[in-house]
């Protein structure tokens, strides 16, 4: 039988990731975003380049995790949270889209 698992659990532990790689790699400096769990054809997730949240009086971002890719090593969805965390960064420091996605991190083990 096939071990079923809440959203709101995946959702959790993704947004205690975001956390954990906010502050390792980019000195906490990010905002709170939502995270979403939807299915994204043809991609791991995506940014939402618009604070489209609402949250109390507040804006946020939207990161989504293609709930498609779900079953994926940790390391790899860890990944990809990391890179859409880096087109979280360059829509607050305006960075252009040409930047490469290293020159946005310090040299890491990732």
């Amino acid at each position: 039988m096939k071990k079923t698992v809440k959203t709101s659990r995946v959702a959790g532990q993704l947004e205690k990731m975001y956390r954990l790689l906010n502050a390792r790699f980019f000195n906490g400096e990010l905002p709170e975003v939502v995270i979403s769990l939807k299915k994204t054809v043809g991609a791991y997730g995506h940014f939402t380049c618009n604070k489209v949240w609402q949250a109390g009086d507040e804006r946020r971002y939207e990161i989504n995790i293609s709930s498609a890719t779900l079953s994926r090593p940790i390391e790899e969805t860890c990944a990809t949270l990391l890179h859409e965390m880096c087109h979280c960064l360059a829509a607050e420091k305006r960075y252009q889209r040409y930047q490469r996605f290293r020159e946005l991190l310090p040299q890491s083990e990732v």
